[in-house]
């Protein structure tokens, strides 16, 4: 159980560091994007852009670094990426390594050992990021960026099929994805942070900073932006066994690479390109197409029909695309989200007074200053062009519901109900999944929009309890899994319809009010919608997470466990919106969630030992029982030829003995503690099995 609590903790960081990594480069990529030089000259200004959020304008300039303007408090970024990497290699470590080898190995691809196998693994970054490294120092390859790039593609062609001979599809993968990650965030470690020091000493000794010091850090910036959509893409590929189970996984790896890389480039080139959206849709249709033809036809698709394979591998890969569209629209709200919320709590007042402006930021990022002031809404600082921020949440609610879809309700009854708790019908089941939705985001505004909100506490405290109640009956009348996904969805849509009902349309109002000359009162209601959003976002990052830990959700009090886990992310959020000071929000995080963590333990703890009789004879319980029973109820999926075409983790085979006494220990905590599996109890695993499995697994012992 202590590793299942690590992998929950370091997965949660992990996500969070990368929306902000991913999320602030998006921003920055997006703003240098969409800025247009100023209608008057102004000395040093490259460009600007002018923002509205959370009832704000937000003026952002682009600055050449000059010695003479150098400002007193400036915000580099830098830490997102180091926590990003160092939790995603704990978590490597965690999921990977500390497991036997049970995700790492597949004995029909290679005899490699545990130990070699992670020898593999880890040198694989090492040895990977020193190759880029030292071929990108070369000036062969700086003069010529596109030879350069040959090179690197050729070399990860060759570091994808080596080790997809060698490690399970699945360690494969997330290998090439993770050297990726490693290359991105040597960039930062030993280009881009060092030149952007470079040039600032420069500035502040009085020199004007050598613009090749800018461009080679602009450079690494730039591969950092390419290489983002495949390391997404790979890391989202272990939901899809079809990606990596096939002969020519490595080929397919490759063909997602170039596919992701070309979606990329036409969105970076979007503002000279006017037919980027069908480049980008061909690059994908085409990729998804290439992709189809290498797995369409499978050497051995088990004992499932070639019909079913085909259905299964259209659904799989639909979901795939469904799930990197909905975490790419996350990242960007949610990111957009912290990075204001950083913003306000950073802006200082000027040191000369400016009329309008109440407060600014100078930034560090890619070799460039950018500078940014709050400003008064007022008509005369009205810019042509204003850009506002709804559509990240939009498109994340609309593709979060069409995963809720394809995965829960195209399902039936698989993953929505469990019929040991609750046996009811599909049909029973999506009514109240939808009917929650609906329900819960209706209670929460009434509950704002009237006077039982007049006091913020009390309006907290009922729509915690309403919360609570919700999760407690949901817990009750879904699977675990089930009710912890849509009290994550409803949270989810509480954001996104904040955004669409309160939100932007006061800020409509309110832009007509300032453009028409019209006294406008502005209420509270967007502000304090905005800062439910900015609470929100942890509670939901942990909830959408928790499909992978089933001994969370499939607990007896997992409704318990789930607020307590809303409660802890949502103080960690309250610790940092106080203070942006690490020093500051740290202590005070790793409190809360050392008493949070500590009481879930407490929870999750297996009841005391009944007294043994000792006049009770225990039956010995022989294996060839316990694997009959396996055999039945678990290996139609659970088979290197399964009979059911429900996709599972690659190495979680039950057909021999050795599988089966290496995966005791998580068979048991599936299947007894848990009863999580069989999924869905499809294959009607009686009470009376799940005992004989617990008591031989303590014999065992």
């Amino acid at each position: 159980m202590t590793l299942e609590w690590l992998g929950l903790l370091f997965r949660w960081l992990h996500v969070l560091f990368a929306i902000m990594w991913v999320g602030n480069s998006f921003h920055f990529n997006w703003m240098d994007i969409h800025m247009k030089k100023p209608k008057k000259a102004k000395p040093g200004v490259l460009g600007e852009l002018w923002m509205l959020h959370g009832g704000s304008f937000f003026h952002l300039e682009k600055k050449e670094v000059n010695p003479k303007q150098i400002p007193g408090l400036i915000h580099w970024f830098k830490y997102e990426s180091y926590f990003t990497w160092v939790t995603g290699f704990l978590l490597l470590s965690i999921v990977y390594y500390f497991n036997g080898g049970i995700y790492l190995l597949d004995p029909s691809v290679s005899d490699l050992t545990n130990h070699q196998a992670i020898h593999l693994g880890a040198g694989t970054l090492l040895f990977g990021w020193l190759f880029y490294d030292q071929l990108w120092r070369r000036k062969f390859a700086q003069n010529n960026p596109a030879f350069g790039s040959l090179i690197t593609f050729v070399a990860i062609i060759a570091a994808t099929y080596f080790l997809s001979t060698q490690l399970s599809g699945r360690a494969a993968f997330l290998h090439i994805g993770a050297l990726m990650a490693t290359i991105m965030t040597g960039n930062v470690f030993f280009h881009i942070i060092p030149n952007q020091k470079k040039m600032m000493a420069m500035a502040y000794s009085g020199q004007k900073p050598d613009p090749s010091i800018g461009a080679r850090a602009k450079m690494r910036s730039v591969h950092n932006n390419y290489f983002t959509f495949p390391v997404l893409f790979m890391m989202l590929s272990n939901h899809s066994p079809s990606t990596f189970s096939t002969d020519l996984k490595w080929l397919v790896l490759l063909l997602l690479i170039l596919g992701s890389v070309a979606i990329k480039h036409f969105l970076n080139i979007r503002e000279n390109f006017k037919s980027w959206k069908i480049a980008s849709l061909a690059s994908g249709f085409i990729t998804v197409a290439l992709i189809a033809l290498v797995i369409a036809k499978p050497s051995d698709a088990g004992n499932l029909s070639y019909t079913i394979y085909l259905k299964t591998l259209a659904y799989d890969w639909v979901h795939l695309l469904a799930r990197f569209i909905h975490v790419m629209a996350a990242m960007m709200w949610i990111g957009n989200s912290l990075y204001f919320t950083w913003l306000t709590l950073a802006f200082l007042p000027p040191p000369v007074a400016e009329e309008g402006v109440q407060g600014e930021v100078w930034m560090l990022h890619g070799g460039l200053f950018f500078h940014v002031k709050q400003r008064i809404i007022e008509k005369k600082a009205i810019p042509d062009v204003l850009h506002w921020f709804k559509w990240e949440s939009y498109i994340t609610w609309l593709s979060g519901a069409f995963m809720l879809i394809i995965v829960y309700y195209l399902e039936g009854k698989l993953y929505l109900v469990d019929p040991t708790m609750n046996d009811v019908s599909g049909f029973t089941a999506i009514f109240v999944g939808i009917s929650s939705l609906i329900v819960g985001w209706i209670a929460y505004d009434i509950v704002w929009v009237t006077n039982i909100s007049s006091s913020k506490l009390k309006g907290v405290l009922t729509s915690l309890f309403l919360l609570l109640v919700m999760s407690f009956f949901l817990t009750h009348f879904l699977s675990g899994r089930a009710a912890f996904i849509h009290i994550g969805a409803l949270l989810g849509t509480i954001m996104a319809a904040n955004v669409f009902f309160h939100i932007i349309p006061r800020q409509v109002k309110m832009m007509h009010a300032v453009e028409n000359g019209l006294e406008f009162k502005q209420d509270d209601v967007a502000k304090t919608r905005s800062l439910h959003n900015n609470y929100i976002t942890y509670p939901v990052v942990f909830i959408m997470l928790s499909n992978h830990f089933p001994n969370i959700f499939g607990h007896h009090y997992n409704w318990i466990i789930l607020a307590l886990l809303m409660l802890v992310s949502a103080f960690i959020k309250h610790f940092v919106n106080l203070s942006e000071n690490p020093a500051s929000f740290l202590p005070r995080s790793a409190i809360i969630s050392a008493i949070g963590f500590t009481m879930i333990y407490w929870i999750m703890l297996p009841p005391a030992a009944k007294p043994v009789d000792k006049n009770h004879v225990v039956q010995k319980i022989e294996y060839s029982r316990v694997a009959k029973i396996i055999k039945d109820r678990c290996t139609e999926c659970h088979s290197v030829k399964p009979s059911n075409p429900i996709p599972v983790p690659p190495g979680i085979y039950f057909d021999t003995k050795g599988q089966i006494l290496k995966l005791a220990s998580r068979i048991k905590a599936r299947v007894v503690d848990s009863k999580t599996m069989p999924l869905g109890n499809i294959t009607k695993m009686t009470k009376e099995e799940r005992n004989t499995i617990n008591t031989w697994f303590s014999q065992l012992k």
